[in-house]
């Protein structure tokens, strides 16, 4: 079976096959740099090294700056340091948050998809892409699909990460959800180095070096990842290399830095099972050799200098993405799909403080040119016995079945005020434009080709109150829009469902997805420590669009003209005596459609929905619990935390109408517990606590293979997918 994960493709990893030694000798170069950026100390007194920062800046709600607090929205901070090793380690950190659920259709812990407020961020192709995530300022959802590849995200240098909740209006397309914001490490004048060593459960292992420093006005950082895991599931097995470099310089009234990422993954998929071979051993692979293997390199170079009593910003990027994805089907030619995304462009954005009616007004205005080249090629493979002629769309003799180019242009004009009213009181207004021009070029057959153009006003309005000196209040109204993918474009006929990921042509054009959201909330910090936090949000979406699956490893996307998002987040944290500390969280969420439409389903029943169906694999209820405490031991302290995160039940994929049953509600055991003195720090992290077995993920589809060992059938069964059992981590630390 075809698994509907990615349309990846692109000629040049086909014809110009990577040899993995690259990524050894990167990782190499950067563990030759850390001795000496570790002995790089400044001959200069202490008090008198002080790097050179940027003064303070009343300005709030900037596209390539941090998150003021005072943004009337919820403002998430995400610990990204206490997070186990591997690819997981930054869903691993959102998923921690209020209201933010998981499902794993892949079968691999490097491919989780999240839900938030209703919305997808995920790395899988098909899936409806609502979050924006952003790297020092830089998009890196992948241009093919908006896409987010969680393996490729450079958590070790991570050292801070922000999710602004709700349509911000700053950040773009694709901002209907939240856009979550990470920012690098920068060395300082205390040089720093560091190695970590990790091993665990399923053949785990890891190694992650750091180094950093600062002398004479420049600073560098580098960090080096490697990460390997053989799985718990048949043709499971994880590779992943990175190797991430920071080099800056700044002044007091100018700042300056280059980055580059480089990563070499390689991620086996086993995917889903139906329920009758999970019976048997959940371990099975039902078409063993799906893999995705990805080659990433991302350029940015970004600076901030003082203008005209305002701050001037800007950011330039380069990113190339090259990948595979091979999907093993049955009973028909495997599908070998590549793609080379590259993408640069530019943002610019001045910020100041002035006066307006007497009053002082933050202002931040901008603007965006980007351009993304997306090319794919996908290719038939007959890797199957039963398969022996290429499907009837592709070359007979070459089993090329798609070559498409979509050199995509986006631009953007965005501005932003804050004006304080009075000491307790703001008011935020901001506007965001859109254009974004998508030429589609297939170069198999150019009556195919045509070119789409989407143009959006974004606005935002919102005001904060301080009801006293340790509650604040706000309400906002905004507005978002979604500009259809390269992929959806080219698979969006219902005439002509798309043979994922073998068909893809100029469809009858899709209409962008717009949202208009509604949001009141309050946040209460009574004392050191302890805070609560309650807000109220309503989204509602046009011509949302929904992938639809005709058959296993076909269908379409198509626009249901009206749904909304509702729901209630609830959050608190308390500190206790002894060192002790608790949070907890509640979320109701009802993600519905409000239209009557006809899917196609592969369920015995036709999937009409109508209005107040739920969407699929979004639970309404979700619980998180957090119980932590702190001690002092010796020269050193020790640290030990509980967490649980519990969702509802929710119904299976291709069960938009709400017909089927449901999967299971379940809650997963999270422990961790470490030591840390000067140099040293060792941690246990332990998943899935108490050994639960449950089921993330689940969908509708045939199975031509029938029950293990039994006779073949094309009976229509429930896919799953198993979530992993009580696994271990250790890993140690040295550092100085």
């Amino acid at each position: 079976m075809a698994s509907m994960t990615r349309v990846a493709p692109s000629m040049f990893a086909s014809r110009h096959p990577r040899s993995r030694s690259r990524g050894w000798i990167a990782l190499a170069a950067a563990c030759l740099a850390l001795p000496a950026a570790a002995q790089q100390r400044d001959s200069t007194r202490p008090d008198s090294t002080k790097v050179h920062r940027l003064a303070p800046t009343v300005v709030t709600g900037t596209r390539l700056g941090d998150v003021d607090e005072t943004l009337p929205a919820q403002v998430d901070k995400i610990d990204v340091k206490d997070i186990s090793p591997g690819s997981a380690a930054a869903a691993g950190a959102l998923v921690r948050l209020p209201g933010v659920s998981a499902y794993d259709d892949q079968g691999t812990p490097a491919q989780p998809t999240l839900e938030i407020r209703g919305f997808n961020v995920s790395p899988v192709v098909g899936v409806p892409q609502g979050v924006s995530v952003f790297l020092d300022g830089v998009r890196v959802n992948e241009a093919d699909a908006q896409e987010l590849n969680f393996d490729l995200l450079p958590m070790d240098a991570v050292s801070r990460a922000r999710l602004i909740r709700g349509p911000a209006t700053l950040y773009g397309k694709n901002t209907l959800a939240g856009a979550l914001l990470l920012f690098t490490e920068r060395g300082d004048v205390v040089p720093t180095a560091s190695a970590e060593l990790s091993a665990g459960s399923f053949g785990a292992y890891g190694a992650t070096v750091e180094a950093g420093g600062a002398a004479r006005g420049l600073d560098g950082y580098v960090s080096a990842n490697l990460y390997d895991e053989s799985g718990w599931r048949q043709a499971s097995a994880i590779a992943e290399r990175s190797v991430f470099l920071n080099v800056g310089r700044k002044r007091d009234s100018s700042d300056l830095a280059l980055s580059v990422l480089y990563a070499d993954d390689r991620i086996g998929e086993p995917g889903s099972l139906p329920a009758s071979w999970i019976a048997v051993d959940p371990t099975l692979n039902y078409t063993a050799g799906d893999f995705f293997a990805p080659l990433l390199w991302h350029l940015s170079l970004r600076g901030e200098r003082r203008l005209a009593g305002g701050t001037l910003r800007g950011a330039i990027y380069y990113r190339s993405l090259q990948a595979e994805q091979f999907n093993a089907n049955v009973g028909a030619a495997s599908s070998d799909a590549y793609v080379a995304n590259a993408s640069y462009g530019l943002t610019a954005e001045w910020s100041a403080v002035i006066a307006a009616w007497h009053r002082p007004l933050a202002l931040t205005v901008g603007g965006e040119l980007g351009r993304a080249n997306v090319n794919e090629t996908i290719w038939a493979r007959l890797t199957s016995d039963t398969a022996v002629h290429y499907p009837s769309d592709c070359d007979q003799s070459s089993g090329l079945c798609a070559d498409v180019r979509v050199p995509e242009t986006d631009a953007a004009l965005f501005a932003q005020g804050e004006l304080q009213l009075s000491a307790a009181a703001s008011l935020t207004a901001a506007l965001r434009g859109d254009w974004v021009r998508e030429p589609f070029e297939d170069l198999l057959d150019s009556a195919n080709s045509a070119t789409s153009t989407f143009t959006h006003l974004s606005p935002r309005v919102g005001a904060n109150v301080s009801l006293s000196p340790t509650v604040r209040g706000y309400a906002t109204i905004g507005g978002g829009f979604r500009a259809p993918a390269p992929v959806e474009l080219g698979c969006a006929s219902p005439d002509a469902p798309c043979p994922l990921p073998y068909a893809l042509g100029a469809d009858p054009p899709l209409k962008p997805v717009t949202l208009t959201s509604y949001e009141i909330g309050a946040d209460w910090d009574p004392s050191a420590g302890s805070t609560a936090e309650a807000s109220l949000f309503f989204s509602d979406v046009r011509d949302e669009i929904v992938f639809v699956a005709s058959s296993n490893a076909a269908g379409y996307f198509q626009n249901i003209p009206h749904t909304q998002r509702a729901g209630v987040e609830l959050s608190g944290t308390l500190r206790l005596p002894l060192g002790m500390r608790a949070s907890a969280s509640y979320t109701w969420l009802a993600a519905t459609y409000q239209s009557t439409a006809l899917l196609a389903s592969q369920l015995p029943v036709p999937d009409s929905i109508k209005p107040g169906n739920a969407f699929p694999l979004s639970p309404r209820d979700r619980f998180t619990f957090t119980l932590g405490i702190t001690r002092a031991l010796g020269a050193g302290a020790w640290s030990a935390d509980l967490g649980m995160n519990a969702v509802s039940t929710q119904y299976l994929r291709g069960d938009d109408a709400n017909v089927g049953p449901e999967l299971p509600g379940y809650a997963v055991w999270r422990f961790r517990l470490a030591w840390q003195r000067e140099h040293v720090a060792v941690a246990l992290d332990v998943r899935n606590l108490f050994d639960r077995t449950f089921d993330s993920f689940g969908t509708w589809a045939d199975n031509p293979l029938g029950p293990p060992g039994g006779p073949p059938s094309d009976a229509v069964e429930p896919f799953y997918t198993p979530a992993q059992p009580r696994n271990f981590t250790v890993s140690v630390k040295l550092s100085r």
